[in-house]
């Protein structure tokens, strides 16, 4: 049968700072994924990964109303996701000889996002 590498453990932390007047919050979150053995034929092992992803929100009231403007960067360590051609599932669920559902295979980017209220 044809399965999604599924880990042990699977888990994210995320904690928030806001200032004492309310108009800036940071954001740490801690991704983490387990060890995957390659469950049909015990071929392939991936080693567990961590994440850490950062951000930033400001409230502000430009223009009269409520400005949010927020900025980040997820996977700061830029941690790559395990790649084998041996993951007999890959054709299936992947894309790049990982599988994008299981592990964070986009690497480190950075966001901007501004909303305004008018």
């Amino acid at each position: 049968s044809c399965e999604r590498p599924r880990p042990e453990w699977k888990h994210m932390l995320n904690t928030v700072w806001t200032t004492p007047l309310d108009n800036l919050s940071v954001t740490a979150a801690w991704r983490y994924v387990g060890e995957v053995d390659e469950f049909e034929q015990d071929r392939y092992t991936a080693s567990g990964r961590h994440y850490i992803d950062l951000s930033g929100t400001y409230y502000a009231d430009w223009f009269g109303e409520e400005t949010v403007v927020t900025a980040g960067v997820s996977n700061l360590f830029d941690r790559d996701p395990p790649v084998s051609g041996l993951f007999g599932n890959v054709s299936v669920f992947g894309n790049g000889n990982t599988i994008p559902a299981t592990w964070d295979a986009l690497g480190r980017y950075w966001f901007v996002n501004l909303t305004q209220r008018f």
